[in-house]
């Protein structure tokens, strides 16, 4: 309702939630992963008005090298993945070319892969009928996956040393997701909004300067939104960190919603809705420190300020995910101070 402009009773609950104590509550059944196919979506669709598209089953803990040589860890619920380091620029260079040359490609393995996503989507869709599900758009502009496979430090270097090189790769990036988009519409899926996420901020700022996002990134990021309000969908733009230098760029590119609100970083809900008061929020209740640490208390009043300094345009959830180890009474507790307000 609150995508429609309508003002719904109560405000919705927008969420992953990633918590042994909280799933197995929700779902009446303690979480294993044996049961965990079933019962995390009985749970999720108990637990959330809405989620992004990366609803994930906890995994056995695992340890691996891959291929390249990085090392892969698994844990019960996040995979982490060291990056490259580069020893011979020249190779990795040569690389990205080739990547660029796949992406520029849309072709019967594209239209496999995109039979692959609509397959999983339909399927959470079916597993979680209550929940209002974002449609994954993968990293809209490709930002994210290029400095974050090689780290910040030699990014810095790739982008100083190969403009060009970042500049074909982000472009290349937004025409497949451009025309990913189109092609789900041309097969009659109407997707309602996309979770467009491009981790562009740390928490104390924006990775790259604001100037350089304003000359390679938001202008793309602009085209992939047009692109999806053209086929009648809205936007939801993800980025942890702090965005507050930014915040008017991205209302500039057209963004419908917001994601997830790290206010621990510095992101201001209520400075946020002033500048921007049509923009709709989506989390905003810490979970580095207030979900974890907090009490239920306060964890209510942070629900009930976010809400009175989003004017009512928010979707209340965690600033990131509702992980493993924030105590079950606060999930509750969040739901409560949900439940009691009213529009």
């Amino acid at each position: 309702m609150l995508l429609e402009g309508v003002t719904p009773d109560r405000p919705p609950c927008f969420d992953l939630i990633r918590n042994d104590a909280v799933l197995s509550y929700l779902a009446d059944e303690k979480l294993t992963l044996a049961n965990a196919e079933a019962l995390v979506y009985r749970a999720m669709n108990r637990g959330v008005d809405g989620t992004r598209p990366t609803v994930r089953l906890p995994q056995a803990e695992s340890q691996q090298v891959l291929p390249d040589g990085r090392e892969q860890r698994c844990y019960r619920w996040t995979t982490w993945i060291e990056p490259v380091e580069i020893h011979d620029w020249d190779a990795y260079v040569l690389s990205k070319e080739r990547k660029i040359a796949e992406l520029r490609r849309w072709d019967s393995a594209q239209e496999s892969e995109l039979d692959e996503i609509i397959s999983s989507h339909e399927m959470l869709e079916r597993q979680m009928p209550d929940v209002y599900l974002f449609w994954v758009a993968t990293m809209p502009v490709g930002l994210h996956p290029m400095c974050f496979e090689i780290g910040i430090e030699q990014f810095s270097y790739l982008l100083a040393d190969y403009p060009d090189l970042v500049d074909e790769f982000l472009e290349a990036s937004v025409r497949r997701t451009i025309a990913r988009i189109q092609a789900t519409h041309r097969r009659g899926k109407h997707v309602g909004a996309y979770f467009a996420g491009d981790d562009i901020a740390f928490r104390t700022s924006t990775i790259l300067s604001p100037e350089t996002l304003r000359r390679i990134f938001f202008p793309r990021l602009k085209r992939v939104v047009d692109a999806m309000h053209e086929v009648g969908e809205k936007v939801m733009y993800h980025s942890d960190g702090n965005l507050m230098a930014v915040v008017d760029d991205l209302v500039s590119c057209g963004i419908d919603l917001l994601n997830p609100i790290e206010v621990m970083a510095g992101m201001n809900i209520a400075e946020i809705h002033r500048r921007a008061p049509n923009l709709i929020l989506a989390g905003g209740i810490d979970m580095s420190h207030l979900l974890p640490h907090g009490t239920p208390e306060q964890v209510e009043a942070s629900v009930h300020a976010a809400v009175r300094d989003a004017g009512g345009k928010i979707m209340i959830g965690s600033s990131s995910e509702f992980q493993d180890g924030i105590p079950l009474e606060n999930y509750l507790a969040m739901q409560r101070a949900i439940d009691s307000i009213r529009y």
